[in-house]
């Protein structure tokens, strides 16, 4: 369905051990408790679990899953995870990982990783890893690595 006819399922608390699929609906998740994995619309709120959080939509708060965070559409916040993050937009916060993160657009604040953090576009702030910083535009601020740090 076009976006304008979907509807929003507004859960303020989710418990679960597997994601939950709404037809017909996207779920805007205010604190989520996931064993496996999470994955939602949008979180406007706080996500705890063990696995992988995957947002579809957009995020304004804390997904803290423990390998993976994946938000489709960028976010506001805070992405803490021991693997990987991925932003699929423009992200303004802090990215920290033991991996990788991943800003598919423009990014604002700190990404803190132990491998590899990346942005696609322009970067307000601070990349700093113990091995490469990537930004694709222009960079305001400070890029720290034990590697390589490049700037285009």
């Amino acid at each position: 369905a076009p976006v304008s006819q979907r509807r929003l399922v507004r859960m303020p608390v989710s418990f679960s051990l597997l994601p939950l699929l709404v037809n017909g609906g996207e779920v805007v998740v205010g604190l989520s408790l996931s064993f496996v994995a999470s994955s939602y619309a949008h979180l406007r709120g706080l996500d705890l679990g063990s696995g992988l959080s995957w947002l579809s939509g957009t995020m304004h708060g804390v997904p803290l899953p423990g390998a993976f965070n994946y938000v489709r559409h960028g976010g506001l916040g805070l992405q803490l995870t021991g693997g990987f993050n991925v932003a699929g937009g423009d992200f303004v916060g802090l990215q920290n990982a033991g991996g990788f993160n991943l800003a598919a657009g423009s990014f604002g604040g700190l990404q803190l990783s132990g491998g590899l953090n990346i942005a696609l576009g322009d970067v307000q702030g601070a990349q700093v890893t113990g091995g490469y910083n990537h930004a694709g535009g222009e960079v305001r601020g400070l890029q720290v690595s034990g590697g390589l740090n490049i700037a285009l």
